[in-house]
């Protein structure tokens, strides 16, 4: 079993990566009912002293979400993969959060989140999402970097904060 193995199961196993208080908030409404792993930054408010800081929730493992016919193992796989994908895109929230980036626009919030969500994206396994456009814009020629920032633009604005137009 590899590290990369052994942290997965306890992640697995692990129900308290969420903060309890956020459970049930009716502010987040359908955010819980998702086959996908669901991700939350708590940005202080400006003088506080509080440090940002981001959560990752897995969905129900125990819920029989059959997603696209995987195998137990391709369901397994492709968690792992948007687990680690929804880790990065908050993680830049954070990073952004502690170098005074924060803005009250939330387009400018999720780009670059989207950006690193987009180059996690390129490390997983191909057959994952064989007919993804991101492979199609590496096989052109085009770099990691200037697919993730094309990606990033363009789905930044669909990104429910910006939608909502939340700060």
């Amino acid at each position: 079993m590899t590290a990369f193995d052994q942290a997965w199961s306890v992640v697995k196993a692990y129900p308290l990566l969420w903060p309890k208080e956020l459970d049930n908030d009716p502010e987040f409404g359908a955010f819980f009912a998702t086959n996908e792993p669901s991700a939350f930054t708590a940005i202080p408010k400006k003088g506080s002293k509080k440090k940002a800081a981001s959560f990752v929730r897995l969905p129900n493992l125990w819920n029989e979400n059959k997603r696209r016919n995987d195998s137990p193992d391709e369901r397994d796989e492709r968690l792992a993969h948007d687990y680690m994908e929804a880790d990065v895109h908050e993680d830049v929230h954070v990073a952004m959060d502690n170098i005074g980036e924060t803005s009250d626009t939330p387009l400018h919030n999720e780009i670059p989140a989207v950006i690193g969500q987009a180059l996690q994206f390129q490390r997983r396994p191909r057959h994952l999402n064989p007919y993804d456009t991101t492979w199609d814009m590496l096989d052109e020629g085009m770099s990691p970097t200037e697919v993730a920032v094309k990606q990033g633009r363009g789905l930044a604005e669909h990104h429910q904060q910006v939608k909502r137009g939340y700060k």
